[in-house]
């Protein structure tokens, strides 16, 4: 018997901060594609829709929380170590987008969640090339149920990291090409000094590669930005330091920075009349350097809020590190 009875209303379910975001993204609510043998749950009415079944056929499929308590013991669950996120959507939406689908108890969680599939025509590799639009769901946030267009955690990287104040910031890398990256200006307290401006450089969860040995690409920061908003705290910045933070992981370079003089223009620059400041040579020059401990960078990623917009990392990667 279920501990809790089924919401007549609502189905519940639970994902990862990326997984909403590629929920967003999507515009849709696709089934999983599920294969005999290569899936995590074999389960018996799949294995036995599975025989005989020709290549040009598919199983999709997709599971429910049944009630909000179920869903809530997930949540908890899975965010020992990450925040995750409880969704809910109508029943009745469910059953509009998926009709003529196979509705039945979850036998590996027998009173606690919905099964629901399909065996086809194949319509997807990886996910059924239809589903429910995303705008059907609401989002648990705030001690309320939000709808999906006003959830924050839906909100693109750009929004959640101008809301701790990050900057934007357009580079070029030798990993990722164009890409998009943030900086923001943080103040490290020595014990025995006065506080040192620092500038950190992290990129939009969506581009390519990492900064890891992208010198070139800290060095055009370094341009852009002392050349421009941080040409008054020049001769007080104590460094840069790129932050790239994965799942379960977080790595960082420091930078210092060394006051060069712009070479004289060439007389090819002075008969095009040239000014110092559009020529390519930078007063500023950036190497790989340590200055900051361990505990000292966590401590200037802790005062950035970077952790506020990259609520999906595990929580031992803000204390790791390399």
């Amino acid at each position: 018997m279920p501990l809790y009875p089924a919401d007549p209303d609502y189905y519940f379910r639970v994902d990862s901060h990326h997984g909403l975001r590629a929920m967003c993204e999507d515009t849709h609510f696709r089934p999983a594609h599920w294969q005999t043998g290569s899936s995590q749950w074999q389960h018996p009415a799949l294995v036995a829709a599975a025989e005989n079944m020709p290549d040009a056929e598919a199983i999709y499929r997709i599971s429910f929380w049944i009630n909000e308590q179920e869903a809530r013991k997930d949540l908890v669950a899975r965010g020992r170590h990450c925040p995750h996120v409880m969704l809910r959507v109508p029943r009745y939406r469910i059953a509009e987008a998926l009709s003529g689908w196979t509705f039945e108890q979850d036998e590996a969680l027998p009173g606690q969640a919905d099964l629901i599939w399909h065996r086809m025509a194949r319509a997807g590799e990886r996910f059924f090339d239809r589903g429910l639009p995303v705008e059907h769901f609401e989002v648990w946030e705030g001690n309320e149920w939000r709808p999906w267009p006003l959830a924050k955690a839906i909100q693109p990287d750009g929004v959640r990291m101008a809301r701790i104040g990050w900057q934007p910031l357009a580079l070029v890398t030798w990993q990722g090409g164009a890409v998009v990256a943030y900086w923001r200006m943080v103040l490290h307290h020595p014990a025995d000094a006065s506080p040192e401006p620092w500038c950190l450089i992290t990129l939009d969860e969506r581009s390519q590669g990492t900064l890891g040995g992208e010198t070139v690409a800290v060095q055009q920061a370094a341009n852009l930005l002392l050349a421009g908003t941080l040409q008054p705290v020049a001769d007080h910045l104590a460094g840069l330091m790129t932050v790239y933070v994965a799942q379960d992981r977080l790595w960082t370079e420091q930078y210092t920075l060394a006051h060069q003089p712009p070479k004289p223009a060439s007389r090819l620059q002075r008969l095009l009349g040239v000014r110092p400041a559009e020529r390519l040579n930078s007063a500023w020059h950036v190497a790989p350097h340590t200055r900051l401990t361990h505990v000292q960078e966590l401590s200037l990623i802790q005062a950035s809020g970077l952790r506020q917009a990259r609520p999906e990392a595990h929580s031992y990667a803000w204390t790791m590190g390399t």
